[in-house]
């Protein structure tokens, strides 16, 4: 009987929460249809046979490389009136974007919700995380910021505006502007 009872209860408080759910928006219907024809479509037609992983290979090479210590680099500027390119600088590895994060852009934050019946409750909520220097990023940028080689040889950072482009080579005279 007691089993009985538990069950019932169960039973009782899954119904109740079914009751409480949302009404099915247009977009939960559309993503539903989406997935269904998805999964049709994989069933279907399968995955690509990819058998070299050249693309793979490569991002692995590219993330090697720019993990070199002090790899030398040469940076530009591109004149679109010339079609040449202006040395900006000789550098030291690639440029990063000004948007790029040092921490996770968010965190998962638990906070403290009222109640007026005197019970403690928290919520949980991703929210945006501020970087070291206590400052918020934007999520995108046109800024770069570039490690020139500056006077006596000495690292130099360099905030850009314009546009550039870093070589792992010095581009012949032929290609840039003097």
């Amino acid at each position: 009987m007691k089993r009985f009872s538990i069950a019932v209860a169960v039973a009782v408080g899954i119904l109740t929460l079914a009751a409480c759910s949302p009404a099915r928006t247009s977009n939960d219907k559309q993503r539903d249809q989406e997935s269904r024809i998805t999964s049709e479509a994989a069933s279907e037609v399968g995955m690509p046979n990819v058998t070299h992983f050249r693309e793979m290979r490569l991002l692995k090479f590219i993330y090697e490389m720019r993990d070199q210590d002090n790899l030398s680099t040469w940076t530009y500027l591109f004149n679109q009136f010339t079609g040449k390119y202006v040395l900006m600088c000789p550098s030291i590895g690639f440029p990063i974007p000004y948007a790029t994060q040092f921490s996770a852009p968010e965190s998962m934050q638990t906070y403290n919700v009222p109640n007026a019946g005197g019970v403690r409750s928290y919520g949980v909520e991703r929210l945006p995380q501020a970087e070291p220097n206590g400052l918020n990023m934007p999520a995108s940028a046109e800024g770069t910021w570039v490690v020139c080689i500056g006077p006596n040889n000495k690292p130099a950072v360099t905030y850009s505006e314009p546009r550039v482009t870093t070589f792992l080579y010095k581009l012949p005279g032929s290609a840039v502007q003097h």
